[in-house]
């Protein structure tokens, strides 16, 4: 009989938890939360283009006290991390709350993720998760509440094909990275969680790129100038 009852309460406190879950994406723009499903994000410089997501809450059939630290995952661009917010006020059953606490992404960084259309228009997509509160335990679901494919509208119609002939080798370096053909260009090189770690401007023809001094990992290399950008990842090992 106890397990039976034990049984019936991991069963009640699960159904409880994925009542929770998030129902909307957002662009976060001016202070307004604007629907990604009925507007397209538009920008002007494809390499330099921010966005910010938000998203909507809606709590289920138990409230939940001020103070509850909710965990969200998000997922734009391939490149999943998870937040936490902590409640200032409760949240009754069925109300929603539209949150915004979120990292920025440079599209350029993440055109690898970025379906080309055509060379206006492109498309991705983002996934967001409410994996857990604390008093509800932790909960780790195995698809997200929310996946939402989004199209993203270029106003000036920079082509990432017009740097097809930029070349990076190799793709695994342990010292000097080249980069060819480049043409009053601006050369970026990130980390994977975004960090700037080399910054090189108005570069012409061949240029080697020291990157000894970088950790071993993967880094994002952006080439950009007034026709396009490239991104690829590079290697380093030593």
């Amino acid at each position: 009989m106890k397990r039976v009852i034990l049984l019936l309460s991991v069963i009640a406190c699960s159904h409880i938890v994925q009542a929770q879950s998030v129902t909307k994406i957002y662009q976060y723009k001016s202070n307004e939360y604007i629907d990604l499903e009925t507007n397209p994000f538009k920008y002007t410089v494809y390499t330099n283009a921010n966005l910010r997501f938000g998203y909507q809450i809606t709590n289920g059939t138990t409230a939940l006290p001020a103070g509850e630290v909710l965990t969200i995952n998000l997922n734009p661009f391939n490149d999943p991390e998870d937040y936490t917010y902590t409640l200032m006020a409760p949240l009754a059953a069925g109300d929603t709350l539209n949150l915004n606490e979120l990292t920025s992404y440079s599209l350029g960084m993440y055109s690898n993720a970025i379906t080309i259309i055509d060379e206006k228009h492109r498309q991705a997509q983002v996934c967001a998760t409410l994996k857990s509160t604390t008093s509800l335990g932790n909960l780790q679901k195995t698809t997200p509440d929310k996946c939402l494919t989004f199209d993203i509208i270029n106003n000036l119609g920079i082509n990432q094909a017009d740097l097809n002939n930029v070349a990076m080798y190799p793709s695994i370096v342990s010292d000097i990275l080249t980069i060819s053909n480049l043409e009053n260009a601006q050369v970026n090189i990130y980390t994977v969680s975004g960090q700037e770690v080399k910054s090189l401007n108005n570069v012409e023809g061949t240029v080697a790129v020291d990157m000894s001094n970088l950790a071993d990992g993967m880094y994002l290399v952006k080439v950009q100038n007034n026709k396009g950008v490239k991104t690829a990842k590079i290697q380093v090992v030593k």
